[in-house]
């Protein structure tokens, strides 16, 4: 239960601003209550890591110098982790230990929602192996569960990219989200899923912040890892933001002794302080500012506000930066477009000068071919009539030469004709004269037979016809047939929402998949004017309804930071966080909303309220208890449940409050306000519950 007492103690830690930070000086001798376990692996053999036995030196220095029992093993084996953290556990269930701190830096893989360490052994090249061969987190979170009434402190810083170089590559990046249990925190150097810098230079961009942060003495734990991510971000530029999930259920500090106690004067300049660089920022949009006011204020009175504020800073910041990137890569693309124009050009232009070239060559070849072909055209044809006339001459002479065969074959056939018709005559003139003297001898033979036989006939004698002359011969030369040639062939709007009773309502977040964390979102809301609820407001006490109020936007001033409800009867500010409620007015923001919804976030709301020209001052313990189903009016809503509790310390007042808030929606779900006097007695038991909801812009969680 939080006191008043226990209050002003909190108050005289959240400016750490004013705690300077002294040089760690002598070691002290080691407490045996308050134990560290330090591991950083570098030495893997598919992928090595620069810095992480640096970190763990670094790290295990500052325990070391704060009075722990520190155990640090660097580039540890399995069996050397196995046996560390089972003595860690060991050490954690004693009696007199009263806090226990685990740092780990070097490769960390998640498989199946579950954590894992790589030892500098492990060879993984499957994912059983990295059950068998790598360390489970729960290990450590199941020692550590063993010892009761304990506190815990887990800091990893091993989400380092690609773990097991070119073996295996995990299906998801980074390290599954965990929500700590009672009692415990647990910080992790970058987001889940995400993977964390090596660092540039002797230490791991998270480790060296947070090595620097951790040494101010009288700082709380969570102020100094809500500085830590500040440094982080800014000095990654986004790209890398350290998250931590708590439970703690007391504050902790690394150096004995907390913060140097502080007289009620002293509580209130520093509260005077935190408000007064407040109304110097509020209106401001300079990013440095609010870094200035969350590094001196982690945990001040509108830190959540400052931390909405920063991230819309940051995003528009960001938007600028990457619209920026975009427009020198753009313009990057277009100068390397134009050079590659321009080089595409100059080579157009080769290569056109060289088709020139090559034409003209071509063109010059072609006439010195042409000229070549006319030259041998003209020898052709020259060769040709040579021919010709050759020819031509030839066939003269040998027509002359035939026509004198001829003649002279003439002359030949004529005299042999001649000679033959001499000699056909001669024989002729031979044959007759034979025929003559055999007629003669005939006819003398005749008279002798017929003298010798008288009466015989004389016999007639057929002269023999002459022979017949030769026909002459014709020439036998005929001029050649010309062959004959053979034939030639031819040749826009954003949705509406409205949730009322007999609605279904819709999936507004998603479920978380992960079975150890409920998840993590960022609030979301976006106003706009015309968004309404309709809200029944009943006793806790009774349960009798006591009115219904209907609430509508009717301004919403994004550059003041502003919304305005019925004409500026309630006025919150852009996370809803109330800065007037009827009569009832205060000096800031009262920041029950957070930035962002995960279970086991805190922190702290302290305001002024002035009503009827009385000013009282009060505050709050808020933290995020846990994500449930709740059903109102309205249907049944997957939501945050938030429980602040605090004092009205001007009346004396305990208060109290519970809120039911989904991410994206503008209204709260329920509310729960309790007020009790000094004696305990009820002065306030109402709750407001959504009956109706009409909601122009959503965005989801």
């Amino acid at each position: 239960m939080t006191t008043r007492r226990s209050f002003i103690k909190t108050l005289a830690a959240l400016p750490p601003a004013l705690s300077l930070r002294r040089s760690w000086g002598a070691t002290p001798a080691p407490d045996a209550s308050r134990l560290a376990l330090i591991i950083g692996n570098s030495a893997y053999a598919n992928a090595p890591l620069t810095n992480p036995t640096n970190d763990a030196r670094a790290v295990g220095g500052l325990f070391a110098s704060a009075g722990f029992s520190v155990d640090s093993q660097l580039d540890a084996t399995r069996v050397d982790m196995m046996a560390a953290i089972e003595r860690f556990g060991a050490a954690a269930k004693r009696a007199d230990t009263r806090l226990a701190v685990f740092y780990y830096a070097g490769h960390g893989a998640q498989l199946d929602w579950r954590n894992y360490l790589l030892p500098v052994d492990a060879v993984v090249e499957k994912q059983e192996h990295m059950k068998q061969r790598c360390i489970d987190l729960s290990l450590l979170l199941g020692q550590l569960n063993a010892a009761k009434d304990k506190t815990f402190v887990i800091i990893l810083d091993a989400c380092r990219n690609n773990p097991f170089g070119a073996a295996y590559r995990p299906e998801q990046k980074g390290l599954s989200q965990f929500d700590a249990p009672v009692g415990s925190l647990l910080a992790y150097a970058t987001a889940p899923g995400n993977v964390a810098s090596d660092g540039e230079g002797q230490n791991g961009l998270y480790t060296e912040h947070l090595v620097r942060e951790l040494g101010r003495h009288g700082t709380r734990i969570e102020d100094a890892l809500k500085r830590v991510r500040l440094n982080v971000r800014l000095a990654s530029h986004g790209a890398q933001i350290p998250w931590e999930t708590t439970s703690l259920e007391s504050d902790v500090f690394i150096f004995n002794g907390g913060p140097s106690q502080l007289s009620e004067t002293e509580i209130e300049k520093q509260l005077e302080a935190d408000v007064t660089e407040w109304t110097r920022i509020k209106s401001s949009k300079t990013i440095e500012d609010w870094v200035g006011y969350l590094r001196n204020f982690p945990n001040g009175r509108f830190a959540e506000i400052a931390q909405m504020r920063l991230n819309r800073l940051l995003a528009e910041a960001e938007k600028l930066a990457a619209e920026k990137r975009r427009q020198e890569e753009q313009k990057a693309r277009e100068e390397q477009q134009a050079l590659a124009e321009q080089r595409a050009r100059e080579e157009q232009k080769a290569r056109e000068e060289q088709q020139r070239l090559e034409q003209e060559r071509i063109e010059r070849e072609r006439i010195r071919v042409a000229e070549e072909q006319r030259l041998a055209e003209q020898r052709r044809l020259a060769e040709e009539q040579r021919q010709a006339a050759e020819q031509k001459q030839l066939a003269e002479l040998q027509a002359q030469e035939q026509r004198r065969r001829l003649a002279e074959q003439k002359s030949l056939e004529l005299q042999r004709r001649q000679e033959q018709e001499r000699i056909a005559r001669e024989r002729q003139r031979s044959a007759e004269a034979e025929r003559l003297a055999a007629a003669q001898r005939q006819l003398e033979e005749d008279q002798r037979r017929l003298e010798r036989e008288k009466l015989a006939a004389a016999a007639s004698v057929k002269p023999e016809p002459p022979p017949a002359a030769a026909p002459a011969s014709s020439p036998a030369t005929a001029p050649a047939t010309a062959p004959t040639a053979a034939p030639v062939a031819a040749s826009a709007t954003a949705p509406m929402l409205e949730i009322s009773a007999g609605v279904a309502v819709p999936t507004l977040i998603a479920p978380s998949a992960n079975p150890y964390s409920a998840g993590r979102y960022p609030l979301s809301r976006v106003f706009a004017v015309g968004d309404a609820a309709t809200i029944r407001i009943s006793d806790i006490l009774t349960g009798i309804e006591e009115q219904t109020r209907h609430v509508i936007v009717t301004q919403v001033d994004y550059d003041a930071d502003r919304v305005e409800y019925n004409k500026g009867i309630t006025i919150t500010d852009l996370m809803g966080n109330p800065i007037k409620m009827g009569q009832a007015e205060f000096d800031t923001p009262v920041q029950f909303t957070p930035a962002e919804f995960q279970v086991g976030k805190k922190w702290t709301a302290a305001f002024h309220r002035t009503q009827r020209g009385k000013t009282s001052n009060a505050y709050f313990d808020m933290h995020i208890t846990g994500r449930e189903t709740i059903v109102v009016p309205a249907g049944s809503f997957d939501s945050f449940r938030i429980e602040g509790t605090g004092w009205n310390l001007t009346q004396n007042q305990r208060l109290e409050v519970k809120l039911w808030l989904v991410p994206g929606i503008n209204f709260a779900i329920r509310r729960e306000q309790v007020v009790r006097n000094k004696k305990g007695q009820f002065r306030q038991t109402e709750r407001q519950e959504l009956v109706a909801l009409r909601q122009q812009t959503l965005v989801a969680g």
